[in-house]
C-alpha cells in the first residue's frame, strides 16, 4: 500500500492539471497542493535530486527577463511580466526533488481528461448559448467554444491529452482500455477541430503528413504510404472545408500575403484598412523586425506595448496602436524585449526540451513541444498564463513521467540528467 504522503503528491498532479484548464486562476492552489506533497515527501526522506538541462535553461529564460528589468522604460510593467513569468522558476525549483519511488500517473492523467470533457461540454454549451442569441453557426467553432483560453491554446490542451492517453494505454496504466481512450479520442479530437485555431489545423495538417507516412512506410512501402497520407490530407481538407468562415479566413489570407509580398511598405501604410487577425499579423511582424533590426539586443523587459506603439504611430497606424497589440509571435516579442540573446535562450530552451524526449522516447513530450514551437509562429504563446503555466507545468509533468519508467514500464533509477 502506497503511504500517504506519495499518493498526496500523485493526486496533486493531476489536480494541478485539473485547475489549469477549468480554473487558471486557481493555479495557486495547485502549486501550493504540489509542494505540501514535496516537503511532506521530503520530511520522509523519500525526495531524490533530479536535474536536466531544461530545468537550467528555463531559470536561464527567467533571468533574461531579469536582467531586461535594468533597460525597461516602464517598471511597474516589467514587475508585472516577471510576476507573470514566475511558472517559469516555480515549477523548475518544484519538479527538482522527485519521489524515489514509483510514481502512479493514473490519477492525474484521470484527472487531466475529465477537466478535458468538462471544458468540452463547457464549449459546447457556450456555443448554444451564442447561436441562441445570434442563429449564427460559426458559434460552434472558435472563441465561442473556447470561452476560457484562446483557442490556440485549447487545442493544445486536447493535443496533449489526446497523445497522453494513448500513452496511458501503451504502458498498461489502470483504466485505459481500448473503449474508454477510444470515446476520449473522439472528444479530443473533436475538440481540437472545433477550436479552429488556422496555426493549429496546420500543425496537425503537418503531424498527419509526418506521422502517416511513418506508420504506412513500415506496413505498406514508401509509394502506398505517400498515396495514404496524400489521401488522408485532402480528406482533412475537405472536412475543414466545411467550415466557412475557416475558408473565408484562408482565402483572405492568402489575398492579403500576394498584396504584402508586392510591397511590404506600402502594405503597412495602408493598414489602417483592414484591422483583420491575419492582416494585423502581417503588420505586427514587419513593424516588428524594423524595431529588432534597429535594437538587436533588446528594449527591455515590458517594453513592447511602447515600442510597438511607436512603431504604429509612426506609420500614422493610431488606431491599431491603441490596442496595445503584441508581435503575435514569441520569437519577435522575445527579441525585442530581450534581443537576440534572450531569444537564443529561448531556442535553446525548445532544443534541450525536443532532445530529452528523443531520448527518452516520449512522443507527447516531443508532440507537445514541436505544436508550442509551431504556434509561437503565429501566437505570442507566453504571454497568457495559458501557455506559461501550462507549458512548464506539463514539461516537467511528462519529464518526471518519462524519467519514472522505461519502455516496458518498469520502474527506473531516477538520476541526475546531464
Amino acid at each position: 500500500m502506497t503511504f500517504f504522503p506519495q499518493r498526496f503528491y500523485e493526486f496533486s498532479l493531476g489536480v494541478t492539471l485539473l485547475i489549469q484548464v477549468l480554473f487558471p486562476k486557481l493555479i495557486p492552489v495547485g502549486i501550493i497542493l504540489i509542494a505540501l506533497s514535496v516537503i511532506a515527501l521530503g520530511i520522509k526522506r523519500e525526495l531524490r535530486l533530479c536535474t536536466t538541462k531544461v530545468h537550467l535553461f528555463f531559470v536561464l529564460f527567467y533571468l533574461a527577463y531579469v536582467v531586461g528589468v535594468f533597460f525597461t522604460e516602464v517598471p511597474k510593467e516589467a514587475a508585472h511580466v516577471l510576476e507573470s513569468k514566475m511558472s517559469f522558476v516555480i515549477f523548475p525549483v518544484l519538479f527538482l526533488f522527485i519521489p524515489k519511488r514509483k510514481v502512479d500517473f493514473t490519477p492525474s492523467i484521470w484527472l487531466f481528461s475529465g477537466a478535458l470533457i468538462v471544458l468540452f461540454i463547457w464549449g459546447i454549451v457556450s456555443s448554444m448559448q451564442c447561436f441562441r442569441t445570434s442563429g449564427s453557426s460559426s458559434c460552434f467553432v472558435s472563441t465561442p467554444f473556447s470561452p476560457i483560453h484562446h483557442p490556440t491554446y485549447t487545442a493544445i490542451y486536447y493535443l496533449t491529452g489526446f497523445f497522453m492517453i494513448l500513452r496511458a494505454r501503451k504502458v498498461g496504466l489502470k483504466g485505459f482500455n481500448r473503449r474508454i481512450v477510444l470515446f476520449l479520442s473522439i472528444i479530443f479530437i473533436a475538440g481540437y477541430l472545433l477550436c479552429m485555431s488556422l496555426s493549429a489545423l496546420l500543425f496537425l495538417l503537418g503531424l498527419i503528413v509526418i506521422l502517416g507516412f511513418i506508420w504506412f512506410r513500415g506496413r505498406f512501402g514508401t509509394w502506398k504510404s505517400i498515396g495514404m497520407v496524400v489521401v488522408m490530407s485532402i480528406g482533412l481538407i475537405v472536412a475543414v472545408e466545411q467550415s466557412k468562415d475557416t475558408i473565408s479566413d484562408v482565402e483572405y489570407t492568402y489575398n492579403s500575403v500576394k498584396e504584402y509580398l508586392k510591397s511590404p511598405k506600402e502594405f503597412v501604410k495602408k493598414a489602417d484598412r483592414y484591422l483583420v487577425g491575419n492582416e494585423e499579423r502581417l503588420v505586427l511582424w514587419t513593424i516588428s523586425a524594423e524595431a529588432i533590426a534597429a535594437h538587436p539586443f533588446g528594449y527591455g523587459t515590458g517594453n513592447i506595448d511602447v515600442v510597438i506603439g511607436n512603431k504604429l504611430r509612426s506609420y500614422g497606424l493610431n488606431s491599431m496602436a491603441e490596442k496595445n497589440f503584441n508581435p503575435h509571435n514569441q520569437y519577435l516579442q522575445t527579441c525585442i524585449e530581450l534581443g537576440i540573446l534572450g531569444v537564443t535562450v529561448l531556442i535553446g530552451l525548445f532544443i534541450m526540451i525536443l532532445k530529452f524526449a528523443v531520448k527518452h522516447r516520449n512522443i507527447t513530450l516531443l508532440i507537445l513541444t514541436t505544436s508550442f514551437i509551431f504556434n509561437a509562429l503565429f501566437e505570442s504563446m507566453f504571454q497568457r498564463q495559458s501557455g506559461i503555466v501550462f507549458f512548464t507545468l506539463i514539461v516537467f509533468f511528462m519529464i518526471l513521467e518519462s524519467l519514472n519508467q522505461n519502455q516496458s514500464g518498469e520502474k527506473l533509477t531516477l538520476r541526475q540528467e546531464n
